[in-house]
């Protein structure tokens, strides 16, 4: 909640009385709400700050990334790809990378590529191998390293877990790629 925007706090207020629920939920959930819809009514929702774009090089490679990824398999893209698709040299895509994703190129698209896997194996159940050649690992043994290597365990024991605990894109600059190819 922000002093221009109070409506996360209020969200956040009525949930916690939902928990409470009883007698506080009684007494003051519908004041609150009451309150959280004469906001609503009375203005325009708080202007966000529209988030700094990256540029036309970082745009022109996350739009070759999209294009690329538009259907599946995804397809492994490598940085030299990258940077002739935004007209840039290797070293200076490099750099862009490392200031706005705060991660290499090659680990950035990695992580996102990851990030696809722990969808796939969180909510189907595709098998590993499927779920390799879909997001463009050479073989269920390079996924299994490359996972294991940001997760500490195989795709498989990731699985089983009934909440897996991390995600690569608990890293903001493979979250904010992500976001930028995605949404």
């Amino acid at each position: 909640m922000t002093r221009h925007d109070p409506l996360g706090g209020l969200c956040a207020y009525l949930l916690w009385l939902g928990q409470l629920g009883g007698e506080a939920w009684r007494r003051h959930g519908p004041e609150t709400l009451g309150f959280l819809l004469s906001l609503l009514e009375s203005r325009p929702l708080p202007a966000t700050e529209s988030s700094p774009r990256p540029g036309p090089p970082l745009d022109a490679a996350v739009e070759h990334l999209r294009r690329e990824w538009s259907r599946m398999p995804l397809r492994r893209v490598g940085v030299t790809e990258l940077a002739a698709a935004a007209m840039v040299s290797r070293g200076y895509l490099g750099r862009l990378f490392r200031e706005w994703f705060g991660v290499s190129p090659a680990r950035a698209v990695e992580g996102v590529r990851l990030a696809r896997v722990e969808t796939l194996l969180t909510r189907t159940d595709l098998p590993v191998e499927t779920i390799a050649r879909e997001c463009g690992f050479a073989d269920p043994s390079h996924l299994a390293h490359r996972f294991a290597a940001a997760h500490g365990t195989s795709p498989s024991a990731y699985r089983a877990q009934a909440t897996p605990e991390a995600s690569v894109l608990d890293h903001p600059g493979v979250r904010r790629l992500a976001h930028l190819l995605w949404w």
